[in-house]
């Protein structure tokens, strides 16, 4: 099978950029982030494991919403839920 020289270039560069990003360790502006293992969204942490029926506290309860959509939305007019 022949290969093109430009198709050898152009799989080099992307190969370049893949390993490049991924390599990059920029700053971050999410609002959230690890530090020394622990986990921060908007600047709360859990008292205790990230288990759905364990969290209790709103810093925990906080991460469980950015990690899990509900299988209903409920309208803030008071409608009909929605799937989610």
């Amino acid at each position: 099978m022949k290969v093109s020289k430009r198709a050898v270039v152009f799989f080099s560069a992307v190969a370049l950029v893949c390993v490049a990003s991924g390599c990059s360790g920029g700053g971050s502006s999410d609002s959230g982030s690890t530090k020394d293992g622990a986990i921060t969204i908007d600047g709360t942490q859990p008292e205790v494991g990230l288990v759905p029926s364990n969290t209790t506290e709103t810093g925990g309860g906080n991460i469980l919403d950015y990690m899990w959509t509900g299988l209903v939305s409920y309208p803030n007019n008071g409608g009909a839920p929605k799937n989610a």
